[in-house]
């Protein structure tokens, strides 16, 4: 800030504005952090759904277990708050596409050509 605000500020007369905005500005980092995580949780959960309306119970299990250990990692921020930042957005990354694994059903695998019966009938 410039000008006769900053001065004000600085001899202590208008210090209120900038705490009040420091707050707010804090408020929403937090809020949109809040929104983030209770996505990626939204979203780890559907990717589960959808794995068992599969059949696919390993990536259900796979889902689950980056679920417990998401919330893991958030417990423990609670207490480290600074360590390891890169690491809640990568989780997050993960979170986000897992829900991507599934987007099309899962075919069985074609035998080749080479590997069927007919070809060695015609021999």
């Amino acid at each position: 800030m410039e000008g006769p605000a900053s001065m004000l500020i600085a001899l202590g007369l208008f210090g209120h504005y900038s705490l009040l905005a420091g707050r707010a500005d804090r408020k929403a980092r937090v809020g949109f952090v809040l929104i983030m995580i209770g996505l990626a949780m939204r979203s780890i959960l559907y990717a589960r759904r959808r794995f068992l309306a599969a059949g696919m119970e390993e990536y259900a299990n796979m889902a689950t277990g980056f679920g417990i250990a998401f919330v893991g990692y958030l417990l423990a921020a609670l207490f480290v708050h600074a360590a390891y930042p890169r690491y809640f957005y990568l989780l997050i990354g993960i979170a986000f596409a897992l829900p991507n694994l599934i987007l099309e059903p899962v075919e069985e695998k074609q035998p080749l050509p080479s590997e069927t019966a007919e070809l060695y009938d015609n021999v």
